[in-house]
């Protein structure tokens, strides 16, 4: 395989979201495979672990959108996925072959996986289509599933159930955290290509000073004895009550199933957006959950974490060892999004042929 056609591949899949836009992961071809690893040098102590739900599905997100270009492409891509992803950091989560030749009329940067973003922004009450709402819907990968709905009751609990999993995280130190070091004020820093610009957050008026001011943790920690985790909660979890549509991610808590959720998260944002459809992720429930699962849940927030645990199962119709791995807020938005940077290629793709 010729290694420009694999660096081309590499530009336009690193474009899959991540948490806070940390993009924890590393590729590198070796003139046979292309690797997909954790960049522990980067990016440890900084989001999720290697282990983590959280890094899985990101790293399903980037294999995905790999694969989608790479079929597009005609290369007839083989995936070799890890028997345990992430159980050592230093090894790979997976290694693509590609065993057809690049075809130079096949290869294009149209794709649409060049047209995933994120809008946080104002949704008009348009409600998607039935065909499209059927095609979310029956969309599967290995054990993971879709669950839909553009019901008002529908959007109301799961709401509520984003503002229960914020109270929590707005109250966990460590999140806050790494949070708080991801955002991005200045220009100089939204040009470094990771984090999130906080001109794509669509803040409300004086949210850019109320990100300021509860950015310290200590500082935070103290409005929270005054009830700040109930205002920001109500204000995180509003536009999950506006709709209009809710999309959720939905599969078993395996490392191999967090993958799948991954990859049929990104194949369903990309058919998203490729409609014309604008896409707000929400993680905080799934975190809470994986939390709650790892005994990671500060102490006396427990009994908050299981009654969320609770609702979930009603809200989504999870069965057995389901869980809830993403919700994604969608509809028709009322003005375009600013999108967020990359790193450089060079900070996350490895060539070791022409080292």
């Amino acid at each position: 395989m010729d290694s420009d056609v694999v660096r081309r591949l590499a530009d336009i899949a690193r474009r899959a979201p991540s948490a806070d836009n940390t993009q924890p992961w590393r590729m590198e071809w070796d003139g046979e495979h292309l690797a997909i690893y954790y960049d522990t040098a980067r990016v440890a102590g900084k989001t999720f672990p290697a282990d983590s739900p959280g890094t899985l599905l990101s790293m399903g997100a980037l294999i995905e959108s790999l694969l989608a270009v790479a079929d597009s492409w005609a290369l007839r891509p083989e995936l070799e996925l890890a028997q345990r992803p992430g159980a050592a950091a230093a090894a790979p989560f997976a290694r693509i072959a590609f065993t057809a030749p690049a075809d130079p009329e096949a290869i294009t940067d149209t794709h649409p996986v060049t047209l995933r973003h994120t809008n946080r922004g104002g949704y008009t009450r348009q409600l998607l289509p039935q065909a499209l709402v059927a095609e979310l819907t029956g969309s599967r990968q290995g054990a993971a599933r879709s669950w839909f709905s553009q019901e008002p009751a529908a959007r109301a609990r799961a709401a509520d159930l984003v503002k229960s999993a914020s109270r929590i995280r707005f109250r966990t130190r460590e999140i806050h955290q790494w949070l708080s070091a991801s955002l991005r004020f200045t220009p100089a820093a939204v040009a470094a290509g990771d984090g999130l610009d906080v001109d794509t957050l669509a803040l409300p008026p004086g949210g850019r000073a109320m990100l300021h001011l509860i950015s310290d943790w200590r500082r935070l920690r103290y409005l929270n004895q005054l009830g700040m985790h109930h205002l920001l909660a109500a204000i995180d979890s509003a536009p999950v009550r506006a709709g209009p549509g809710l999309l959720a991610v939905i599969a078993p808590a395996e490392p191999q199933h967090s993958i799948d959720a991954g990859r049929l998260l990104a194949r369903q944002w990309h058919a998203l957006n490729q409609h014309g459809l604008a896409v707000h992720p929400y993680y905080v429930v799934a975190d809470q959950l994986a939390r709650l699962r790892s005994g990671s849940i500060p102490p006396g927030l427990e009994p908050t974490a299981r009654d969320v645990a609770a609702a979930s199962k009603d809200v989504f119709g999870l069965a057995g060892a389901e869980t809830l791995h993403m919700l994604l807020r969608v509809g028709y938005s009322r003005k375009p999004a600013k999108s967020a940077l990359r790193l450089p290629l060079e900070r996350v793709y490895r060539d070791t042929t022409r080292s």
